[in-house]
């Protein structure tokens, strides 16, 4: 990834979820349509919903809007952390946290 997605577009909403491998792997960024599908049908994520990235690939704005997953707030801040942690976001990232 090195701090920015590629091979999207800018400024499109996008489905994404964080894979929670129960199996011990590192966890995965995926982004598509359909949470569950994204998932690989998985029962959990770490965390679901819908982002939008600029054109150098950095996440702007974030939120929890999954009807599949249902995420909680502390998932998204969770999720936000991640995303930052490994470069991903701009500073001033824009958190929806309503469903």
């Amino acid at each position: 990834v090195d701090g920015k997605i590629t091979g999207l577009k800018p400024d499109i909403k996008y489905d994404y979820v964080i894979t929670n491998n129960l199996d011990g792997s590192p966890s995965e960024l995926r982004l598509g349509l359909g949470h569950f599908r994204i998932s690989g049908n998985s029962l959990s994520v770490k965390g679901a919903g819908s982002l939008k990235m600029n054109s150098d690939g950095k996440i702007y704005y974030i939120n929890r809007q999954s009807g599949h997953y249902l995420p909680t707030t502390l998932e998204l801040d969770e999720t936000v952390n991640i995303l930052n942690s490994n470069n991903l976001t701009t500073i001033n990232i824009d958190i929806d946290p309503s469903l």
